[in-house]
Order: C-alpha cells, then sequence, then structure tokens
C-alpha cells in the first residue's frame, strides 16, 4: 500500500481529530514503542522526580513499555502526528481509575514513587465515594504525558489534553479527571488552560514518610508539592 493510502487509511480509523499541522489520534500497538522512547527520554530529563530519583532512559523505558500496552485495550490513550514527517511528536496515556483498581499488578511494586502518587489518588476517592458510587467509566485517570522538545510552546499539549477531556465525556460519559504533575508547567496546563481544572490535594515528597518502611525516601527533594489535580467534565466545560 503506498505511504500516502496508508497515511490515509489510518487517519480516517483513528483520528480524534486535526488541524493543518497535525493529527491527534488513538494510540495503538503499532506506536508504543515510539510512546516508549518519548516518554522515556522527556520524564527522565525533565520530570522532578524521575530525576531525583536517578532513573536512567533504559529504566524508566522497561517500566513504561508494559504500562503502555496495557492500556491499549482502553483505547484512552493518543498520540499526536506531524503530518509533515509523519512521526509521534507527543503522546498522553490515560485510562479508567476503576480499571486500574480492578486490575492492580503495576501498583504493586516495591517503589516510593508509585505509592506516593497512589496516596494522592486514595485522598480524592474517600472523598468521592462519600456521595457518589465508584464504578466504570466514571474517573478518567491521565498517567504520563510528553512532548518532543522540539515541538514544546507550540500548544500541542494542551490540545491534546483537550481532545481526552472531549473524546473521554462524549464517548463513554466520563465526569472526571485526575493528574498528577510534579512540573510547573504541566500544572499550568491543567489549572490554568484547562477549564474547571483545580488543586484537590498534594503531597510534599520532602515530608512524605513512605510506610511500607517507615522511612523519607524523598527527604532531599526541593522541587516542591505535588498536587493532584481534578477536572469536573460535563457537556459546558468541553
Amino acid at each position: 500500500m503506498p505511504i500516502q493510502a496508508h497515511i490515509q487509511t489510518r487517519l480516517s480509523l483513528d483520528m480524534i481529530e486535526e488541524d493543518s499541522d497535525y493529527s491527534y489520534e488513538l494510540l495503538r500497538q503499532t506506536h508504543v514503542e515510539e510512546c516508549a522512547k518519548l516518554i522515556s527520554e522527556a520524564f527522565v530529563d525533565n520530570e522532578p522526580l524521575a530525576f531525583y530519583s536517578k532513573m536512567t532512559k533504559e529504566e524508566f523505558y522497561d517500566y513504561i513499555h508494559p504500562l503502555i500496552k496495557s492500556l491499549l485495550e482502553e483505547q484512552l490513550s493518543f498520540i499526536v502526528f506531524d503530518k509533515q514527517t509523519n512521526q509521534i511528536v507527543s503522546c498522553l496515556l490515560s485510562g479508567d481509575l476503576y480499571l486500574q483498581h480492578q486490575h492492580t499488578s503495576y501498583y504493586e511494586d516495591d517503589d516510593p514513587v508509585t505509592d506516593l502518587l497512589a496516596e494522592l489518588d486514595e485522598r480524592f476517592l474517600v472523598e468521592f465515594q462519600k456521595t457518589n458510587k465508584f464504578k466504570e467509566k466514571t474517573i478518567l485517570h491521565v498517567y504520563y504525558g510528553a512532548t518532543k522538545q522540539d515541538f514544546c510552546g507550540k500548544g500541542i499539549g494542551i490540545k491534546l489534553r483537550q481532545c481526552v477531556c472531549k473524546y473521554a465525556r462524549k464517548m463513554y460519559g466520563f465526569q472526571y479527571v485526575i493528574v498528577e504533575t510534579s512540573h510547573p508547567a504541566t500544572t499550568h496546563i491543567y489549572t490554568k488552560k484547562l477549564i474547571g481544572g483545580k488543586i484537590f490535594t498534594s503531597i510534599d515528597p520532602s515530608t512524605w514518610l513512605w510506610k511500607k518502611n517507615q522511612t523519607y525516601p524523598f527527604k532531599d527533594y526541593s522541587s516542591g508539592p505535588i498536587p493532584l489535580i481534578v477536572i469536573t467534565l460535563n457537556d459546558s466545560t468541553i
């Protein structure tokens, strides 16, 4: 099949939105490798917790690759293609928080970062379940997002997240999006650029007690608290 015909077939099946330069599409099996590399490079170089933990790109890749594969079936993760090069320049991994709690294999590792983020999620769930039933297709959890350095500042990351919110609401009826952010630029996107993004709670890693072994694994961390941001989805805000 000619390249152009292949591109058109892919777009017609998977494209969620497009503009003159980029197409916003569902993440598929053929994208896993490229997305794992993109996220690994972005997080090891720029994400404060990963940098503090001194993770290598190879170590992060080994963690993120199986996570991406596990999310494929949900069809809630997205990529951005540069139309000129047909390369992935941004991606966002997300999934149903309810399903995460039903299948917790990726959240039972002996890892303080995972446990810290899980504690943020649990704070929200405790409050949520006081007045709501926790069920499938209610809370979308954004795990990771990354944009190639040369494409940062072009509005791609903002539009990608807008597409995800709109798709999750329109296609599946999700009511909330939650995300933990440790980079100020990402926090700004969710709280200032997306309608309804609010900080629900936060944890300062430098004072956080890891209950599994009663230690403070991030005691020298100096990048500030990590917030849990909640976005309420409804037809008027997307």
